[in-house]
């Protein structure tokens, strides 16, 4: 079975439906198939650094802080 990352719906509602799906795109990249939640995070968080300014990144990590990922 396919597994797909979705964004919590914090982030979504931070960066916006555009920006939030050219993030989680940019993060896909880095996704390897045996990836952990936390790595996704993580290449998600990097995402959001390089591309958007830095409310994004914190908006970004503040959603998975919340849910227990680093």
């Amino acid at each position: 079975m396919r597994r797909s990352i979705v964004l919590p719906a914090d982030i979504r509602t931070a960066l916006g439906g555009t920006r939030a799906s050219t993030l989680i795109v940019e993060a896909r990249f880095a996704f390897t198939a045996g990836i952990t939640f936390n790595a996704a995070a993580r290449s998600t968080l990097d995402a959001a650094q390089r591309r958007h300014v830095s409310a994004a990144a914190q908006a970004t990590r503040t959603a998975f802080t919340a849910r227990g990922l680093r």
